[in-house]
Parts: structure tokens; C-alpha cells; sequence
């Protein structure tokens, strides 16, 4: 018994594994007359090392762990409340889910299970429930060690290896007949991300590596490799996690901060942010990121979420001790992510600990009705200028106090029921007064601001 609480009448208590460290237990059990024991009802670990969300919106998780005695394979969390161990359901002609470090959905909408574990790649559609295997001990080029991976924009996997050295990731085309091994670093990769024509690497303790394969990925004759250290600009070479901001650059978290990189024709830009430029205590441990439906930045921590907004350069911090959260992360090797990922359909932000799964939601406004609506910055000095508490079904008409129309705008953020316009790359737009004429199903509204460039 791990803990009992008394809830509407009823004692409840948890049940535990017995093991050393219960990162699983037994279920619960509560007191009615008699004791009544409700077996394996919850997620098959608290230790989470990924998550992922399939099409219609069901949750898998990864339960790998270096330590091979605390593996847990991986769980399907469907509807919010149904838990199943992928373990129990799967044929006998799939092997057994063990060491899954990380998750990855295909452009079908398959989940792919990454293992730190033999040489097998292991697939899950939800949509009709069909397993598929990949066995790379039979095509000559193993894939041991797994640690993550990514698809591109040919549907092809790279998927980073820790054996053999030297060899940083294996690329695989979607029919999985055609395998080839990426040179890379001795050092392994903990991340990968793929956008057009280019992919890049997180190393442990090598610091970021782009490939540019000029739309030929398995030509590796023309491709363009360069690698970013210190000496490039990087406050770290410890990676932990990237990501892509959707607009041409890359997010690369390190045990010092984050930095900002854009790259054309070779040519990098860094930007960093580190504890002498943001609100990072020196002693943080920095593990994981996403992005929300506005384009910010959030950040997992062992004391805080911290959430960035680079279109306005500022930000929130949400401590788990403000929340009423005691987690426990892992002490050491930040490079296993922990879950952690923006659910665009809920409007919700998961992520795990060595404590379970957590479900963070995003406070929507009070109130989305016209004689709410917020503009801000005003006066804007920014060049982002938010439109705030709209309705859904709200459009945005933009004009010059002589009336001449600038723009529309109408995609309401269903999340946060904002809509951002982002003026700054708008050459006709220039320092002055404007109004905004907001129309709904609910009536008009007109607004004034002003823009200082």
C-alpha cells in the first residue's frame, strides 16, 4: 500500500508494485463494506519517456528506461480514461515491447515504438488496430540502440543508433526495403528533426549537426554536412531536445539554455538564451519542448514550466510548487526526455515524470464575447500585434483612418481565441493610427491602436 486517501465517503488506496522503485502498482482498491480491488486500472508505468498523439486524438506512451529492470513497454490511453498495455494485445509475431525510448508518428498515422533494445522496429495503426514489424537483423544493416526518431517529407524514417559508432543514424524508406547507415559522430544522437531538404542532430556531447541532402537523401555523394560547437556559437554542446519553429528555423535546448538558429546557404544565426539573459536559475535542469498553437515556446524543467513567446520576446513561468505538484525527475541523463507535448486537439499540454502522466491545461478566457476583446501591445513597438478574447467564428478587418482596408484576418486560435497579426512584414504598413473592425454572429465592434515602427 503506497498511499490511501478519503475521497466521497470512501477510503482509497494505492496499490504498489512491491518493487524498490514503484514506478507501477497494482491498481487501487477502496473500502465498502469490504475491501474492493480494481487491478492494473491506470497507465503501465509512472515513468514516462515520451508521448504521442495518434489522428483521433488517443494517447500512447513509452515507459523505456536505460535500467533494463524497470522497462515497461509502452501503454494506448484511449478516451482519457481507458488504459491498455500494448504488451497484452499485441500478435505473437511482434516482439515484445521492452526498452521504447521514444514515440513517432508516421505521415499515415501509424505510432512507431523506438527501442534502446535488439534490432527491431515495431508499428501501431489505431485506426483499425494492425501491428506491423520491421526486422533490421535480416537486412544486414541492424538497427541497435535505437534512441529516436523522425520521417521526412518522402515519408522516409531516420532513426538515430547508438551501435555502430561512428554511424549517427539509419535512413529507411517507407516501403522498408532500402537501407542505408548516415555517417555522423562517435557521440550519440538523442534527437532528430526533418524539414525540407535538410535534417538535423542533437548530439549527447558534440553539440548540432545539419545534413542537407538536396531532395536525395539516399545519395549521400552531394549532401552538405556542417556542425555547430562552441565555437560556432552554441553555449553547450550537451543536447537535449530540438525543434522546429515552422518557419524555417530550429530551437536546439542544451544543458546551459536555448538557441534560436536559422540557416541559409550555410550561413547560421544563433540566438541564445541562457541564465544571463533569461530567467533560468544556473543549477536548472533543462529536458524537453513544444510548441503551442500561437508559435511559443514551452519548456520542461525539474522546478517549471517555462513558456517563451519569441514574437514578443517575454516570459511566464509556472512552478510546480505554485501548482500543487511534488514531481521527481530522473537525477541524471537529461538526454531521456522526458514526455512532454502539445495537444493541438484539447487544447492541453501532457507531459510525464517519474510521478505519472500530467494533463496541464491552458486557462481559456473568461469570457469571448465583443465587449471582451483585448488589443495588445497598443501602441505596438513589437510588430506583432494580438487580438484577444474573440469569438470563434470572428474576423479581423484592418484599415487606415482614411479607410483605406490594410488587411482580414480569421483564424481565430481555438485554443487561446486569439488571433496574432504580424505586421512588421508588411512594407506598406507604417508608423500611425489604424482601426480595427472586428465582425461576429454576434455583432461588430470597431477598435483603435496604434503602430510605431
Amino acid at each position: 500500500m503506497r498511499s490511501i486517501k478519503y475521497i466521497n465517503g470512501r477510503r482509497w488506496i494505492g496499490l504498489g508494485s512491491g518493487e524498490s522503485h514503484d514506478f507501477w502498482g497494482e491498481g487501487l482498491s477502496y473500502y465498502e463494506q469490504f475491501w474492493h480491488i480494481i487491478k492494473r486500472n491506470g497507465i503501465d508505468s509512472n515513468w514516462i519517456s515520451d508521448i504521442e498523439i495518434a489522428d483521433n486524438g488517443d494517447l500512447f506512451l513509452s515507459h523505456g528506461y536505460r535500467g533494463g529492470s524497470y522497462n515497461r513497454g509502452a501503454s494506448w490511453f484511449r478516451d482519457d480514461s481507458i488504459c491498455i498495455n500494448l504488451n497484452e494485445i499485441k500478435p505473437d509475431s511482434v516482439e515484445e515491447l521492452i526498452m521504447v525510448h521514444r514515440l513517432v508518428k508516421d505521415r499515415d498515422g501509424r505510432i512507431w515504438f523506438i527501442q534502446n533494445f535488439k534490432g527491431g522496429l515495431i508499428f501501431f495503426d489505431p485506426d483499425d488496430s494492425t501491428w506491423g514489424y520491421y526486422d533490421s537483423l535480416k537486412t544486414g544493416i541492424p538497427i541497435r540502440g535505437g534512441w529516436d526518431a523522425e520521417f521526412d517529407e518522402y515519408k522516409n524514417m531516420i532513426v538515430s543508433i547508438a551501435v555502430p559508432e561512428g554511424l549517427a543514424s539509419a535512413l529507411i524508406d517507407p516501403n522498408l526495403t532500402e537501407v542505408i547507415y548516415l555517417p555522423g559522430s562517435v557521440d550519440f544522437t538523442v534527437e532528430i528533426e526533418a524539414d525540407s531538404g535538410r535534417y538535423w542532430f542533437a548530439y549527447n556531447t558534440e553539440g548540432l549537426e545539419l545534413r542537407k541532402h538536396r531532395d536525395t537523401p539516399f545519395d549521400l555523394s552531394d549532401d552538405e554536412v556542417y556542425y555547430l560547437t562552441k565555437s560556432e556559437g552554441l553555449p553547450s554542446l550537451n543536447g537535449r531536445d530540438l525543434l522546429l519553429d515552422g518557419q524555417g528555423g530550429i530551437y536546439f535546448l542544451c544543458d546551459k539554455g536555448l538557441v534560436y538558429i536559422t540557416e541559409s546557404d550555410g550561413v547560421f544565426n544563433l540566438t541564445s538564451l541562457t541564465s544571463d539573459n533569461a530567467p533560468f536559475p544556473e543549477d536548472v535542469r533543462l529536458y524537453s519542448l513544444c510548441l503551442d498553437s500561437l508559435g511559443r515556446i514551452w519548456i520542461l524543467t525539474n522546478v517549471a514550466i517555462y513558456n517563451y513567446d519569441p514574437d514578443l520576446n517575454t516570459w511566464d513561468i509556472f512552478y510546480f510548487s505554485d501548482l500543487g505538484l511534488d514531481l521527481e525527475f530522473r537525477p541524471i541523463e537529461e538526454f531521456q526526455n522526458h514526455g512532454f507535448t502539445f495537444d493541438y486537439q484539447r487544447g492541453v499540454i501532457w507531459f510525464g515524470s517519474q510521478n505519472g502522466l500530467i494533463k496541464a491545461t491552458i486557462q481559456e478566457p473568461p469570457w469571448t464575447r465583443l465587449d471582451s476583446v483585448l488589443v495588445f501591445p497598443n501602441p505596438d513597438t513589437s510588430g506583432v500585434l494580438n487580438f484577444a478574447n474573440l469569438p470563434d467564428d470572428a474576423r479581423v478587418y484592418i484599415f487606415s483612418l482614411s479607410g483605406r482596408k490594410i488587411t482580414e484576418l480569421n483564424n481565430v486560435d481555438p485554443v487561446y481565441k486569439r488571433i496574432r497579426w504580424r505586421w512588421q512584414d508588411k512594407t506598406e504598413v507604417r508608423s500611425g493610427i489604424y482601426l480595427a473592425l472586428i465582425k461576429s454572429s454576434s455583432g461588430r465592434k470597431v477598435v483603435k491602436f496604434a503602430l510605431i515602427r
